[in-house]
């Protein structure tokens, strides 16, 4: 492992290359206060890097193969402890998982084929990411984030559950697969429940026509939508990318509290009953009859048997 720009003779020059991407983005994700974050990759196989600030983790193709596409997570190295270790699905998918003591949270950071891809390539990743998707169970909360290649446009009237009124542009034949995919399993896109202005709304810009695209997305199971807080895009931060930063706030899930049990009253027999409460034994044996008392004893009758009369 060489983090950063420490040079170790160990590493040949691509690696390096990377390690300083790397630091680079490490450095910038630090400006922002993001905790978790996901991007494209094209490193070979799986691992990680720790850097100063977070630890990154990837998924791509093995070293003979041409490198096209992978997947990775940055993890602040804060929380890193708070996160299981993560699962690559393929080149395509990758999810990680925080551990909370209300309900784990499912990141899935996954970079779909583009549009001229065969159709072949896009019923096996949207298979796999189903796959994903239906292991997950239905009390646990889903982020579903990644570069999709696909115009959902914003025709939020034939999608009503999954995307709102702030859409961009029209739909297209990726969008029509990614829109059928959060129908079937109750997601929505959160980029289009904010309104922002319409450069915050964009990601990528097509260089022949120079028009600017939402392809970046960001999604939640559609009854925790409440969870984000915000959801926008920023183009000034420098990632090494042609596509810009997705930003969303969230809140955790918190814990739902237990229901309050009843206690029982003490029998109507006892002469003890109805006596100031403290914290004590809260059930004692009575000397007479084997009845229980189901109370408090005070601190004086600590050291006394407890008597009742029949």
């Amino acid at each position: 492992m060489c983090p950063g720009f420490t040079a170790d003779p160990g590493c040949n020059v691509q690696r390096q290359g990377a390690m300083c991407k790397t630091a680079m983005i490490d450095r910038e994700l630090a400006k922002l206060a993001v905790n978790v974050a996901l991007q494209e990759t094209r490193l070979a196989k799986s691992g990680s890097i720790k850097e100063q600030n977070y630890t990154f983790f990837w998924m791509g193709k093995a070293k003979d193969e041409h490198r096209t596409h992978g997947v990775g997570f940055a993890v602040s190295n804060k929380l890193v402890q708070e996160f299981d270790n993560p699962v690559g699905v393929s080149e395509r998918i990758i999810s990680l998982t925080l551990k909370q003591s209300a309900s784990p949270t499912h990141l899935i950071c996954a970079y779909a084929p583009t549009l001229p891809s065969e159709a072949a390539v896009k019923d096996q990743f949207y298979n796999r990411l189903a796959g994903v998707l239906n292991k997950i169970p239905p009390e646990d909360c889903v982020m579903l984030l990644g570069d999709f290649n696909a115009h959902v446009g914003a025709d939020y009237l034939a999608w009503p559950n999954a995307i709102r009124r702030f859409g961009v542009g029209k739909i297209n034949e990726n969008g029509q697969r990614f829109l059928e995919l959060c129908s079937q399993h109750g997601l929505c896109i959160a980029n289009t429940w904010f309104q922002q202005k319409q450069h915050r709304r964009v990601t990528w810009m097509h260089p022949p026509s120079k028009h600017w695209q939402r392809l970046d997305l960001a999604l939640i199971r559609r009854r925790d939508i409440g969870l984000v807080r915000c959801s926008r895009t920023y183009h000034t931060a420098d990632g090494d990318t042609d596509h810009s930063l997705v930003l969303t706030q969230m809140n955790m899930p918190k814990q739902k509290p237990k229901p309050k049990t009843k206690r029982e009253a003490a029998p109507k027999h006892c002469k003890n009953e109805g006596r100031r409460k403290c914290h004590s034994i809260p059930e004692v044996v009575c000397k007479e009859g084997g009845c229980k008392q189901y109370r408090h004893r005070t601190r004086r009758e600590l050291a006394e048997p407890v008597s009742c009369y029949a």
